[in-house]
């Protein structure tokens, strides 16, 4: 029994695993690459989990740690990245540990950019719909503004005096008093001491 055919395949698969995971690499790297230049300028989190690992520490409360796909700064430039997110029991032990962590792509472990890759397109529609609705949330915004704009600018035409300043200022928007025709009521006169 010869285990030479057994050992070429396994060398066929390995190579063809070495060389499908450098095309993915490189299409995760052209993916990102066509992101960064539409320059999004808001991160996104993808709402389903990677990845999640449970752990039990020495007091015996759990830490839950999940990875997640983003498109978040990373290095001060937006990337697609992996954001791993820890839940612990205990709030002494969120103090000592970092409860988040983001991470490139590109970096990851394998596992975790396989499986971003997997969920890639459903992350984008939901990156689609959530810059919609801040798109719609600007627009609504930007014509609340605008109408306030509008309503000043119809009272400042409508408004005499303020439009065009005088040499010495603005003239008064109010009705000028009509002069006196009769004695005040009571005369004020300053006491001798």
């Amino acid at each position: 029994m010869s285990i030479d055919p057994d050992l070429e395949q396994l060398q066929e698969v390995s190579d063809r695993l070495k060389g499908g995971s450098q095309w993915l690499d490189d299409l995760i790297h052209r993916i990102d690459s066509a992101l960064h230049r539409l320059s999004i300028r808001v991160d996104y989190t993808h709402t389903r989990p990677l990845a999640e690992q449970v752990e039990r520490g020495a007091d015996g409360k759990r830490r839950i740690e999940l990875s997640y796909l983003a498109y978040a700064s990373v290095a001060g430039s937006r990337r697609l990245a992996i954001k791993t997110i820890k839940v612990l029991e205990s709030k002494a032990a969120l103090d000592t540990t970092d409860p988040r962590r983001i991470v490139p792509l590109r970096d990851a472990p394998v596992a975790l950019r396989h499986a971003a890759v997997e969920q890639m397109a459903e992350a984008l529609r939901g990156m689609t719909a959530h810059l919609k609705v801040l798109a719609d949330r600007v627009d609504a915004r930007c014509d609340s503004a605008e109408s306030v704009l509008h309503s000043l600018e119809r009272h400042r035409v409508s408004t005499p005096g303020i439009r065009t300043p005088r040499k010495h200022g603005p003239r008064p928007a109010y009705p000028r008093l009509k002069s006196r025709t009769q004695p005040p009521l009571v005369l004020v006169t300053r006491a001798a001491h």
